[in-house]
């Protein structure tokens, strides 16, 4: 059993598709987050359940929102599980009722009751379901409550007996007594089928209303409806054509041109009688009957005074209070990180890792007779590569919970609300803001978060850019250097590397839209999701789901990188190198040593490292624990401070965080920016870009008697 998960943008889907599976799908507050399929298994039920990207109605205008008109229009599913939210009826219904023309099972999970009762809202389940002819059940996915029943209500409706189907005429009459004669179970027909759907002991009849679309259009579907060859498709298929769905006016005109008149003539109809198009003349009289339903299902509390989300909002969200405002939160959350309390914890970490740990690993292998060669392969390249990364774990994490702290409150979607304004100037929308934001965390996920953006334009530009976000593998190398060579304001040098990561962003965004990406902005529209106080198992979980890659990645292809790169750093041209300084590995960084030596890092263990870390960032700081290995109890940071002064090490970080993007990054863009060329060409320009600010800074700072 198949079951897909329809809702529209910020609706709490794909928490409650976590809680359904067990899964742990990223979520956050605010609109976009799920790009893509993902397929999980409800535990109680074993049904399959495919949590789709979010879709406000089912004409797509984004590369995501076409994925999940693709997936209904397939039929390769038994059922649909729609999450409406409860303090946004009106809005969410619009959707519920273009799904209703699919003959299949239909549960509604109304979710955020406890959101619209805060506002003064009380929904009545029962008399929405008499009207809509599904089940519906009130949820709240943050907390769980209500999912038995949701559960219980959908396994009776994927096996037939809560499915009300929509035959035609006097057949669905018949078809209606006939269910009603049966108890409840289901009468099959030719148009579909009629089922009652039981309550308590009670059997209660259900029937999907039927949406008077006027004359002409239901002429028109009724006329296209035999061209598809599924009976629970025909009308939600019939409808996506006459809306000019690219996929479905392909497919169909393809096998029937014919059709292609009854399509244009109906739009040429519409218009002449002041309706702008199919999708507008469907939508226009699904509200007119949700507009009719709601006084009888919704019962609102008197008008109480101004919310105070609205109050607050005006506050973070104006222009001249809002950028400082945002600015000195990350100002704080970067102290917290790399100065109170996560520089302490790393140097205890790197303290242990350099000392006890080596210490007793490498007396362990010499009581059992390891051969030195070994020894040295796990003290002097796994330990100090793998080492030198792990000690910044606890960084990692206290700047995902920090970040999900703002996701889960609602924060950071008024900050892209904030930054339209200044995103249009160099070419873009706010929209372009969250996968900006999104790659701080890790720049492939960034990328796919692109998709969002319904302007091929934009989504392309976006996508570029946002391998300059400094990402967390990032991070690692900046508290590296950070730790090591700035004692105090270690909070303000880390701001200011993310701040050049984001100017450089915009500033190549407005090159592209200004050359190979010309064209407006397009315009952001953004509901803006209630605030929350964050629960505290979510926050938890998310910190750790994005904190957890880190760790796999460290044990995995970080361990195998530290295993080569020591290997190479082991083997001479010809032979065993009796030390590292004559090995293939410094051999490598000589030849590149003079490129970088203009930069102020110009040491054969930095071009190394530059270059391993097109893997993945945090190989630079593997390879520098290995080349600049100095024995047991050496921390990585001393061995550094005899190869790099303060400006020098500020350049190189400018340097990383520019250069060309990591080979997964690299993959994403390669899948995500149709012309090849455009990645290709946008490596070497972050590239020539990282190493003319890395230029400036070092040479300015010497002429300004800032150190060598």
């Amino acid at each position: 059993m198949r079951i897909l998960l329809i809702g529209q943008p910020n609706t709490g889907k794909t928490t409650l598709f976590n809680r359904l599976t067990g899964l742990q799908a990223a979520v956050g507050n605010w609109s976009g987050v799920t790009v893509e399929e993902t397929v999980g298994r409800i535990r109680r039920l074993g049904y399959a359940l495919v949590d789709l990207p979010g879709i406000y109605d089912l004409v797509p205008i984004s590369h995501d929102e076409a994925i999940t008109v693709r997936a209904l229009a397939s039929g390769a599913y038994d059922g649909i599980l729609n999450i409406v939210d409860a303090s946004q009826l009106r809005r969410n219904l619009q959707l519920t009722l273009a799904l209703l023309s699919i003959e299949r099972p239909i549960v509604v999970a109304l979710n955020m009751v406890d959101v619209a009762e805060s506002e003064g809202k009380a929904v009545d389940p029962e008399a929405l379901a008499d009207r809509l002819g599904v089940p519906v059940v009130p949820v709240v996915a943050r907390t769980g409550a209500g999912l038995d029943a949701l559960l219980e209500v959908l396994d009776e409706t994927m096996v037939g007996r809560a499915y009300a189907g929509r035959p035609a005429g006097e057949e669905r009459e018949a078809a209606f007594a006939e269910a009603a004669a049966v108890g409840g179970e289901s009468a099959h027909v030719s148009g579909g089928t009629a089922v009652l759907l039981k309550r308590s002991d009670a059997p209660v009849l259900r029937r999907r209303p039927e949406i008077d679309v006027g004359p002409k259009l239901e002429a028109a579907l009724q006329a296209v409806e035999p061209a598809f060859s599924d009976p629970t498709l025909r009308r939600f298929l019939a409808e996506r054509y006459l809306e000019g769905v690219p996929e479905i006016v392909n497919d169909v005109e393809r096998r029937r041109p014919a059709l292609r008149s009854v399509r244009e003539q109906l739009a040429s109809a519409l218009h002449a009688g002041g309706t702008e198009s199919v999708q507008a003349a469907l939508v226009e009289r699904r509200y007119a009957w949700i507009d009719a339903l709601i006084p009888a299902v919704v019962r609102q509390a008197a008008p109480r005074r101004r919310p105070a989300s609205e109050r607050i909002d005006d506050i973070v969200t104006h222009p001249m209070v809002g950028i400082p405002l945002f600015i000195a939160l990350m100002l704080f959350i970067f102290q917290w990180t790399f100065d109170w309390l996560g520089t302490p914890l790393s140097e205890a970490l790197d303290a242990f890792f350099s000392g006890p740990l080596t210490e007793a690993v490498g007396r362990g292998l010499e009581a059992i007779g390891a051969a030195p060669f070994f020894r040295a392969l796990i003290v002097e390249g796994i330990i100090a590569g793998v080492g030198a990364v792990l000690v910044f774990v606890p960084q990692i994490f206290i700047l995902f919970f920090f970040i999900s702290l703002l996701e889960d409150s609602g924060y950071l979607a008024r900050v892209a609300v904030l930054m339209d304004r200044l995103m249009d100037r160099f070419g873009l929308s706010g929209k372009a803001f969250i996968p900006l934001i999104i790659g701080f965390g890790c720049n492939v996920p960034g990328v796919m978060a692109a998709r969002t953006i319904e302007s091929s334009r934009e989504r392309w530009a976006t996508a570029l850019i946002t391998s300059f976000m400094s990402c967390s593998a990032r991070l690692v190398v900046y508290a590296l250097f950070v730790g090591a060579f700035f004692s105090r304001g270690q909070g303000l040098v880390m701001l200011s590397l993310y701040l050049v990561g984001i100017a450089m962003a915009l500033l190549t965004a407005r090159l592209l839209t200004r050359t190979v990406l010309r064209g407006a902005p397009s315009m952001y529209l953004v509901e803006l999701p209630p605030y929350r106080v964050p629960n505290v198992r979510t926050l938890l979980r998310g910190t750790w789901e994005k904190g957890k890659g880190f760790i796999i990645k460290a044990g995995t292809f970080i361990f195998g990188g530290s295993v080569v790169i020591w290997l190479l750093g082991a083997v001479g041209p010809h032979g065993t190198a009796a030390s590292i300084e004559e090995s293939v590995l410094a051999l490598l960084g000589r030849a590149l040593q003079p490129l970088f030596q203009p930069l102020g890092f110009g040491t054969w263990q930095a071009a190394v490292a530059l270059i391993t870390g097109f893997l993945a960032k945090e190989v630079v700081v593997a390879t520098l624990g290995i080349a600049f290995y100095a024995g047991e109890g050496t921390a990585l940071t001393a061995a550094l401070k005899s190869a790099f002064t303060p400006l020098s090490a500020y350049a190189f970080l400018v340097f990383v965080a520019l250069y060309v993007p990591c080979l997964a990054t690299t993959a994403a863009l390669f899948r995500e920016v149709p012309r090849r060329r455009w990645t290709v060409l946008m490596m070497g320009y972050s590239f020539a870009l990282a190493y003319v600010l890395a230029l400036v800074i070092y040479q300015g700072g010497r002429l300004l008697g800032m150190g060598g």
